[in-house]
Order: C-alpha cells, then sequence, then structure tokens
C-alpha cells in the first residue's frame, strides 16, 4: 500500500510539474518571449504529489460529480500552495514562485488571479486520477 501511495504521489508530482511547465511556457508566449520558456521548481514534485493526493482522499470521501468536488479541491490547492511557499520561505528565506506584493497576491504566497486555471486543474483532477488507479493496477497485474 506503502509503495503504491510513493508511486502516486511521483506521478502526480511529474505531472504537476509537467502541467507547470507547459502553462509557463504558454505564460512566456504572452510575454513576448518567442523561445516559449517553461520552468518548475524541484520543490514542486513532493508539493504536488502531497497535495494530489490529500484531494484523492477527498474524492474517496465526498461523493459528489467531479466538477462540484473541484470547488472543494481549488481551497486545498490554495491551502497547500501557502504552507508550502511559508515554510519554504523559513528553510531558504524566499519563496522561488514569490507574486511580488499586488494585491492578488496575499503575502506573495498565493496568486488569486490563477482561480480559474486551477478549477480546471481541478475539474480534471477526478478524471485524471481514476486514469492513474487504473494504470497502476494494470501495471500491478503484469508483473
Amino acid at each position: 500500500m506503502l509503495l503504491i501511495l510513493l508511486q502516486k504521489a511521483l506521478v502526480y508530482g511529474c505531472l504537476g510539474i509537467l502541467i507547470e511547465f507547459f502553462f509557463t511556457g504558454i505564460g512566456s508566449l504572452f510575454k513576448k518571449n518567442w523561445k516559449a520558456t517553461g520552468h518548475s521548481y524541484l520543490w514542486m514534485l513532493p508539493i504536488y504529489g502531497g497535495t494530489a493526493l490529500m484531494m484523492e482522499a477527498i474524492s474517496q470521501g465526498v461523493h459528489w460529480p467531479f466538477y462540484t468536488k473541484a470547488f472543494l479541491y481549488v481551497p486545498v490547492i490554495y491551502g497547500v500552495e501557502a504552507l508550502s511557499g511559508w515554510t519554504i520561505k523559513l528553510i531558504i528565506g524566499h519563496i522561488p514562485w514569490d507574486y511580488g506584493k499586488s494585491k492578488w497576491t496575499p503575502f506573495g504566497l498565493v496568486n488569486l488571479t490563477y482561480a480559474p486555471f486551477w478549477l480546471i486543474l481541478a475539474m480534471a483532477f477526478d478524471p485524471i486520477t481514476d486514469f492513474l488507479t487504473r494504470l497502476i493496477h494494470a501495471l500491478t497485474l503484469v508483473t
């Protein structure tokens, strides 16, 4: 069971970094960076992995349609982002994804303007986790 959780956390973490890479790469095009440079941080691997496992637990405990559960997932995402940013700031002295001091970035920890994107991703979470669960189950039957 622990091995499956670690596998899922690793896959979720890698998937999160890949999504962030594409998101920031597309965003760089809007800043006229024609190289379409994307980026992420190694810090994000356990953050995305752990957040997804939390959301998976919520999904198993709350039997609502996936599009409704998304409204539970978004506060979880923001809460983990804020707590992670605060913790990393304590450890290294700054937040890698510091959003600045605009009115839409409380304490520089989260960016509220990303809420529509987080909601879209949250609505995709249950179908993604269903696929991942079936894939891991199929791979364990093969080995």
